[in-house]
């Protein structure tokens, strides 16, 4: 588990041809944005605490770097809209994290908006969330193209609108929103 969270995510692959509109709500968010100061620290704290020793399972196997080229851990989709890009991150984030929360006792694990239980959203479907394996919503995250210029997350309150929406309904601490190169994390407070 310990390899995995410190390796990076692989390129995204963008087609020659893709979407050109933006996916942005029309919630724009109109509070106060300050940096969550304390967010590095937490992430290392919690990390530290880790007790590696205890958590040796393997949970994934990935060829060293003579593997043929193609081999599926080099595999690539070749992404043209939102839907490509959340599935990479699917599956070269959440399909690696779930399981290293659950071989670290956090209950946590990473799928869509319609695997939580007693949920509902009139302000829209989130793209990731993450929910307790009884089916509680702790985290919903949206996923935007990189390729737009709307998308940047120098354009955060055109873009969190969406995210703190969803936050605010679901009464949660918690959120992100991240286009494969960059993402924000959200604490509401």
């Amino acid at each position: 588990g310990r390899e995995v969270m410190e390796s990076s995510i692989p390129d995204l692959a963008i087609g020659p041809g893709k979407t050109r509109s933006n996916a942005l709500h029309r919630e724009v968010f109109v509070g106060q944005i300050r940096d969550w100061t304390t967010f590095n620290h937490e992430i290392t704290q919690f990390y530290h605490g880790i007790d590696w020793r205890h958590h040796q399972k393997v949970i994934s196997y990935k060829p060293g770097t003579n593997a043929s080229t193609s081999n599926i851990f080099r595999a690539r989709l070749s992404c043209g809209d939102e839907a490509d890009v959340q599935c990479r991150f699917n599956s070269n984030v959440a399909i690696y994290m779930s399981p290293i929360c659950d071989a670290a006792g956090v209950d946590i694990t990473f799928g869509s908006f319609k695997t939580c239980l007693r949920v509902q959203s009139s302000s829209g479907i989130p793209d990731v969330v993450c929910r307790t394996n009884g089916g509680g919503l702790r985290v919903v995250g949206e996923v935007k193209t990189p390729w737009i210029m709307a998308h940047t997350l120098a354009r955060a309150k055109a873009t969190l609108g969406q995210i703190a929406a969803y936050m605010q309904e679901g009464k949660l601490k918690c959120g992100f929103i991240m286009n494969y190169s960059e993402t924000i994390f959200v604490k509401q407070e």
